[in-house]
């Protein structure tokens, strides 16, 4: 899926666990791709797609800070009742 980050376009794909090296999600910045472990759900999906999103837009900070920042945004989100539809 394309997608707009920073006025700049990316692409957002769903691939395998495996194909990612152990984690639920990876921002490659000079690619301008990230890419989601396809077969996560719910609030950890939330949260993985919101924590490479923030790698995206702010390459400089820690994995700690957007780990947190992610689990706190996606917090928020699932609290006011966002979910993913299924086509």
């Amino acid at each position: 899926m394309l997608i707009s980050i920073d006025k700049k376009r990316w692409v957002m794909r769903f691939v395998p666990k495996s194909s990612i090296k152990g984690c639920d999600g990876m921002c490659y910045i000079d690619q301008k791709c990230i890419k989601i472990a396809s077969g996560i759900r719910n609030k950890n999906e939330l949260t993985t797609i919101i924590h490479e999103l923030l790698h995206a837009t702010t390459w400089i900070l820690s994995e700690d800070h957007v780990d947190q920042a992610a689990k706190d945004i996606g917090n928020v989100l699932y609290k006011l009742g966002y979910r993913k539809v299924e086509n």
